[in-house]
């Protein structure tokens, strides 16, 4: 289940190359007060590079707890950095760690990062084996999806706590977790200190009739959606990440829409059905082919970026935002949207908005969860397990 890439994906998806971003894992790992190089069981003896380093600590942060704490065989979070059981996985292609080395000042924390994608499930069943209680993920949104899908089959229902430092193109979880910008391992060390954590729940893609493909993530989309990863691609190509970079993107897949003539691939959508909880099929309301819709996004995540807030209220749970089929009036109702309003007028012209726990989506084109392209088929979304998440 983890740690597979879906290799019919590449072939099936009619999606451009431009969309294709993959995210690589590497870098230097700390054994004791030295680092490094962790490369699996293949790598040999004359790569390992030792580097000392010290820490500096920096006491900061915030309490912020949500819920129960799901299960988990760790020991106190406070404990973890004195008991030597706090790791990073850290991805060197993530843009703000190109051409970075680790940083130094951390003595006793172990920096992990196999030199492949597929090496993720390798390095985190290092971590287990090793003991960890507390997990910081050095990377954007593709790498923590890239670990939460390596790691259900790892840590099973016991997962350590995850940190995040953001270093990515997008970040979108960290902007949920309201994560201050100068967040970094001494503050993450400061809040471990403290047991400052939320819970988050991610979501969970089954692809059903194949159940060793499950990958998990925050935001899936199709349709549109998926057309727009490659406005996020040229977004970024300009220098635009993060907060920037979403806007750019929703900018630029408006204007298309609006200025678009006829029945355009980015009016028509794709070809879906979508199934609720108890069999009910999602009622198509916006005129055309009933068998296709403009535009389906879900996440479990409570704040986007920029403030947008399509799917409603910050709250938690499965949400999800549905077009039956653009027009020049939803579209131009768009702002209305973003900002969390959804008149009756939109809802008559066929857009949804639901909390349904659990959905099943039949697409005859590539969905993408956080940035990766999975192949058009049958996929049940649903929300994954509770994972705490050290937070400032």
């Amino acid at each position: 289940m983890c740690g597979r890439r879906l290799a019919p994906c590449r072939a099936a998806c009619p999606v451009s190359p431009v969309a294709r971003e993959r995210t690589m894992i590497g870098g230097l790992a700390l054994g004791g007060r030295a680092i490094r190089l962790w490369a699996g069981a293949s790598t040999p003896a004359s790569a390992m590079r030792p580097m000392i380093m010290r820490r500096e600590h920096q006491e900061s942060g915030r309490s912020d707890a949500s819920g129960h704490a799901p299960e988990r065989s760790r020991g106190p979070l406070a404990q973890a950095l004195s008991r030597g059981r706090v790791r990073i996985l850290r991805n060197p292609r993530s843009r703000r760690n190109l051409g970075r080395e680790p940083g130094t000042g951390w003595p006793g924390i172990e920096v992990v990062a196999p030199p492949r994608r597929s090496d993720t499930a390798a390095a985190l069943a290092h971590c287990h084996a090793a003991g960890t209680d507390c997990l910081i993920i050095d990377g954007g949104d593709g790498t923590i999806r890239d670990v939460l899908t390596a790691g259900a089959a790892v840590f099973g229902s016991a997962w350590p706590a995850l940190a995040v430092l953001p270093r990515g193109k997008t970040n979108a979880l960290a902007n949920d977790l309201r994560l201050p910008r100068h967040w970094g391992v001494p503050e993450v060390l400061a809040a471990v200190r403290a047991e400052q954590t939320v819970l988050r729940h991610p979501l969970l893609l089954q692809r059903v009739g194949a159940p060793a493909d499950t990958v998990l993530g925050f935001i899936v989309g199709a349709g549109t959606f998926a057309s727009g990863i490659e406005a996020a691609q040229s977004a970024h190509q300009m220098g635009m990440f993060g907060d920037l970079a979403v806007g750019a993107t929703l900018a630029w897949s408006v204007v298309r829409v609006i200025a678009g003539r006829g029945n355009t691939a980015w009016r028509e959508g794709s070809g879906m059905t979508v199934t609720l909880p108890g069999g009910e099929r999602l009622v198509h309301r916006g005129g055309g082919d009933t068998n296709r819709r403009s535009l389906l996004v879900a996440t479990t995540l409570r704040r986007l970026p920029l403030g947008l807030r399509p799917f409603g209220p910050e709250r938690a749970g499965l949400k999800l935002l549905v077009v039956d089929r653009a027009s020049r009036a939803i579209y131009a109702a768009a702002p209305l949207l973003l900002a969390g309003a959804l008149p009756g007028w939109l809802t008559a012209r066929g857009v949804h908005r639901l909390d349904p726990g659990e959905v099943e989506l039949i697409c005859d084109s590539a969905i993408v969860l956080d940035g990766d392209i999975l192949p058009p088929g049958h996929w049940r979304i649903s929300t994954g397990p509770a994972l705490e998440f050290v937070a400032g």
